[in-house]
């Protein structure tokens, strides 16, 4: 190997797996252990992570997104309609037709008819009074309540 030109540490001249010091004249006794060079990160990890990231956020926008943000549908008809809290109000007489088969005056809100009227669709008693008494002929399909009852109550209540 030939001597290299500055004082320092270089690779074993006799093929030792360890430096030896140069000088600047001659090769010392002085040693070293011989460290592999710090491993190169692949160029594509920023790129990877940055695209993980958007992707990430993407799906939890999606996620918001496809359960209506702050206005998520509360109440799903028997045919696959849902209306959201802000449609409740204007749909009411859809919910409570399709619900009792038979045309009934929801109340004004917050209104014990409108307590009775909401707890009974949800299958909850809103109040002490017992609940809606109606023939069961009268009772229409189920609903679904994505959210549970208590969302379609609130929003049935101040519809």
């Amino acid at each position: 190997m030939n001597a290299p030109n500055a004082p320092g540490y270089y690779p074993d001249p006799g093929g030792q797996p360890l430096l030896r010091q140069w000088d600047g004249q001659r090769w010392t006794e002085q040693t070293a252990v011989l460290t592999a060079p710090p491993a190169k990160k692949p160029k594509w990890l920023l790129p990877a992570g940055i695209a993980l990231g958007v992707l990430v956020l993407l799906a939890a926008g999606a996620f918001v997104f496809l359960r209506g943000g702050s206005d998520p549908v509360v109440i799903v008809m028997p045919s696959g309609q849902g209306f959201r809290s802000s449609e409740v109000a204007e749909n009411l007489p859809l919910i409570s037709r399709t619900h009792f088969n038979l045309e009934r005056d929801p109340g004004a809100a917050q209104s014990r008819e409108r307590k009775k009227l909401c707890g009974h669709i949800a299958h909850w008693i809103v109040d002490e009074d017992k609940p809606l008494q109606l023939p069961k002929e009268t009772m229409g399909p189920p609903m679904g309540f994505p959210e549970g009852p208590k969302p379609f109550l609130e929003a049935c209540l101040a519809a």
